[in-house]
């Protein structure tokens, strides 16, 4: 089993700030959809970060983003290691001012 580790900040960074401008669009429109659907429906929209990591193709992250990208060639993303692939998140710690 490979064991990769992944800050949830580096992730989130990943997600809304690489990629095409159009994935960038799409996934921006898609959650606002989402929250306009819900509120057209008098429901409440509530969407954390464990949402949105939950919705992560983790598949698609380039080792270079993990604590371990040392250990890999360059330019490979998680999709294409070999075995069984396990994902740590590590949370933000969060602080109260």
């Amino acid at each position: 089993m490979i064991k990769l580790n992944i800050k949830e900040e580096v992730l989130i960074d990943w997600y809304f700030n690489t990629g095409s401008d159009q994935e960038q669009e799409d996934t921006a429109a898609d959650l606002g959809n989402r929250v306009v659907k819900s509120l057209l429906k008098g429901e409440t929209f509530n969407f954390s970060i464990d949402d949105l990591i939950s919705e992560i193709n983790m598949s698609c992250i380039p080792l270079e983003y993990f604590e371990e990208a040392d250990q890999f060639e360059e330019d490979l993303e998680v999709g294409d290691l070999e075995g069984d692939v396990e994902v740590t998140v590590k949370k933000v710690k969060e602080f109260i001012v």
